[in-house]
């Protein structure tokens, strides 16, 4: 397959899975982000929001974008949550497509072998953790994707002679960008700063450049935060001061400092992860001058000395992956005796390795690609499409409540939703009244029992009965499902 299909086909991939990987990865990738343009949509107040709000510390550009998008989808007719979303997670599909191509364009000079290069468009394209990173209309992924574009933008500016300023601009734009997704992009800013000055001895009129890039994106994020909050704050600062010096984050999981090797051995599925880990590492140590390399050594070892540790953490750093990974082949390739007994051996594994990750791949992906990243906005999206006045909820457990948070952004203005507790009568007969609905839920294993019968007729299940032939582990006992019903013969 030439480079030209490949990256056409990784479109359609990232394409499909924005359509289809509805939700998200983790709470903060919704309640931080599109709850808070609902302040400005006006469907939220600030006591629907998180502590955050409060304390100043998320920056405003995000939900600033998602506002943007809202507004102008609502002009054109297309007023609907649902639809937004996938608007802003093809979005960052793109972005996440185009800061790993121009990695490729640039580190693929490197790479002396046809095959290896062709593995490096295929890593950075079309692994499944990659698309599923990309499409994450978050912070930590549009803050990497963001770095690593102005990371290599500058890199492919500084290789031709003439060096555009306008390149350098942008690309310091980008820098000052992701710093403002995410204040834990000044880590990998300062790595790739001292690499510019040690390594490198960039030229002042180069720094000089960049830094002003850098500064106008600090300058009009600075502005969208005047915006949405109605004060000239930093952003950035209140983060780390709430976080950091306030030591909110130990309200939060500890987590020993060996945690991220864990979660990646069990994330990336082993045997393949211990490749991961071991070719990345193989990678920041003989290619310890390399840009990638002083950029993340600084973000992975503060964020090791922190307590509170998540996976998602890691999201900013995906985009490089491919590079150490492909760099790191193409380094032990030279250091391998070609026509050695131990030679032979390792090729022919690598090979295996190589053919059953691309099985393993081809699954997972089917799975990003069409699989709701949370189970819970299909379910949304048929109550919003059917436009009932109330939903009575017999479950403890209020799919549109997170905690304390409420999520407003898939739910008509218009729709009641009322607990057992304020149910004035919680007879059946009581609910059967036009534009109700009734939501229960019960044990997969028993879905003919979970919820009303007389009267009302089944719409929504949360998982289609054919998995109930999968009888293994007594899975089915221990999965909880959403079942909605409405009444019939109403009007």
């Amino acid at each position: 397959m030439s480079n030209r299909s490949l990256i056409a086909c990784a479109g359609l991939v990232h394409f499909v899975a924005a359509i289809f990987s509805a939700g998200y990865f983790h709470s903060d990738e919704h309640f931080q982000i599109l709850e808070l343009a609902g302040l400005k949509l006006g469907f939220n107040s600030p006591h629907d929001l998180a502590w955050e709000f409060t304390n100043k510390m998320r920056p405003a550009i995000q939900p600033a974008l998602a506002y943007l998008v809202v507004k102008v989808m609502g002009l054109l007719g297309l007023d609907n949550p649902f639809r937004a979303a996938i608007v802003l997670r093809l979005l960052s599909g793109a972005l996440g497509m185009a800061s790993s191509l121009m990695l490729y364009q640039v580190f693929r000079r490197q790479i002396r072998s046809a095959r290896l290069c062709h593995w490096f468009l295929v890593l950075s394209l079309l692994t499944w953790f990659m698309v599923y990173v990309h499409i994450r209309y978050s912070a930590e992924s549009w803050c990497g994707s963001l770095f690593f574009t102005g990371l290599g933008l500058y890199l492919y500016a500084v290789e031709h002679t003439k060096v555009r300023a306008w390149q350098l601009l942008l690309a310091g734009l980008l820098l000052g960008l992701s710093f403002a997704f995410k204040a834990q992009a000044g880590l990998l800013i300062a790595g790739f700063a001292l690499w510019l000055v040690v390594i490198k001895r960039a030229p002042l009129p180069q720094l000089s450049v960049l830094g002003v890039g850098f500064a106008i994106s600090i300058v009009i994020c600075s502005g969208l935060d005047r915006w949405f909050y109605g004060s000239w704050i930093l952003s950035s600062w209140n983060y780390l001061n709430g976080n950091i010096l306030e030591n909110n984050l130990a309200r939060f999981s500890q987590d020993p400092w060996w945690y991220y090797f864990k979660a990646v051995f069990t994330s990336a599925i082993p045997p393949w992860s211990v490749a991961l880990i071991i070719g990345i590492s193989f990678f920041l140590i003989r290619c310890w001058s390399s840009p990638i390399t002083f950029a993340l050594i600084p973000y992975l070892l503060v964020h090791m000395a922190i307590g509170h540790k998540e996976l998602r953490f890691l999201f900013p750093l995906v985009n490089a992956i491919p590079v150490m990974l492909v760099l790191a082949a193409h380094h032990f390739n030279e250091i391998m005796p070609r026509q050695s007994g131990t030679g032979n051996r390792i090729a022919n594994a690598s090979r295996w390795f190589a053919r059953s990750f691309v099985v393993l791949n081809f699954v997972l992906l089917g799975l990003v690609c069409f699989i709701p990243s949370r189970s819970q906005i299909r379910l949304f999206e048929v109550i919003y499409e059917r436009n009932y006045r109330n939903l009575y909820v017999l479950s403890d457990n209020d799919p549109y409540s997170f905690f304390e948070l409420h999520n407003n952004f898939y739910k008509r203005r218009t729709l009641n939703v009322m607990r057992p507790t304020q149910v004035t009568s919680p007879r059946l007969g009581d609910m059967r009244t036009a534009g109700s609905a009734v939501l229960a839920q019960g044990s997969f294993k028993n879905a003919e029992a979970c919820g009303p019968r007389d009267g009302f007729r089944k719409i929504y299940q949360s998982l289609p009965n054919w998995l109930r032939t999968i009888k293994v582990t007594g899975w089915q006992k221990r999965t909880k499902i959403y079942c909605l019903y409405e009444p019939v013969g109403t009007a």
